[in-house]
């Protein structure tokens, strides 16, 4: 075999995986805009569900969790800041939503007398979980706690975060509903 043959050989044989790799770099910005319009992508052990599943927990929460009360969790402020956050970045909204979560069940853990270990101070799992063994919120609350925290961890930790502007609303919505609800637990003590 000559050089040019082996050329020849090489060519042929890298021809359609640089094809394919050429209109994946061409197409790639109208790909990632699809994404968020994915219901669930799976790859390897991934599974991309963040949209679906804070549908399916906005669902839920009607039966879960009461009307909010006159004082809501955020200030008028503070949501349409999470809600311009949003639009520019949406991980950094959920993450932003979770927090005063995090903060009323810390709070409502004082405020009813619950004391907490080393580890369920640190992992907001371990919060929920004390607090439900306490039946200081239900088992339906504390569902609802981990879902929103699972979603939150999602967002935080995945490489490439996409989601619909919709599914970064509902959960900034849903969070702000339990934060309320856990606030007025602490009054009711």
């Amino acid at each position: 075999m000559n050089w040019m043959a082996f050329i020849a050989s090489l060519t042929g044989s890298l021809a359609w995986p640089v094809a394919v790799l050429a209109i994946f770099f061409l197409l790639r910005k109208h790909i990632a805009a699809l994404l968020p319009l994915l219901r669930e992508l799976k790859y390897k052990d991934v599974q991309l569900t963040f949209g679906e599943r804070v549908r399916e927990l906005a669902a839920e929460v009607v039966d879960v969790l009461p009307e909010p009360a006159e004082t809501p969790a955020l200030g008028e402020g503070e949501l349409s800041h999470l809600e311009r956050l949003g639009r520019l970045s949406p991980r950094a909204a959920i993450l932003e939503a979770w927090i005063p979560v995090e903060q009323a069940a810390l709070k409502l853990a004082v405020a009813r007398g619950i004391t907490l270990t080393r580890d369920a101070r640190v992992a907001a799992r371990g919060v929920a979980e004390a607090l439900a063994r306490a039946g200081a919120i239900s088992e339906e609350e504390a569902m609802l706690f981990n879902a929103l925290r699972r979603l939150r961890n999602e967002a935080a930790h995945a490489v490439e975060f996409t989601t619909p502007r919709d599914s970064v609303t509902e959960y900034i919505e849903l969070s702000q509903r339990l934060a309320a609800a856990l606030q007025q637990r602490q009054v009711a003590t």
